[in-house]
């Protein structure tokens, strides 16, 4: 163990960049009725490409399919 404690200001500062980090900037979500389930759940459904925004999720594109979709989060 360390004899040093790191000052609580810098720990959450690492801890929510960390956070800002993994979350996701960008999803694909499928335009079919019921809640969203995988990804995987109706591959040639349309899908509404978002962004968030750091407030909420707006629409940037519309895609046909799930491989469509994927091309553009893997470029």
């Amino acid at each position: 163990m360390h004899d040093e404690q790191e000052p609580l200001e810098d720990w959450a500062r690492r801890r929510e960049e960390r956070q800002n980090a993994s979350k996701g900037k960008r999803r694909a979500v499928p335009l079919t009725e019921g809640p969203h389930r995988g990804q995987h759940v109706g591959p040639n459904a349309p899908r509404v490409i978002q962004e968030w925004n750091g407030t909420e999720w707006e629409t940037v594109s519309l895609v046909s399919n799930l491989a469509e979709a994927k091309s553009l989060f893997h470029v």
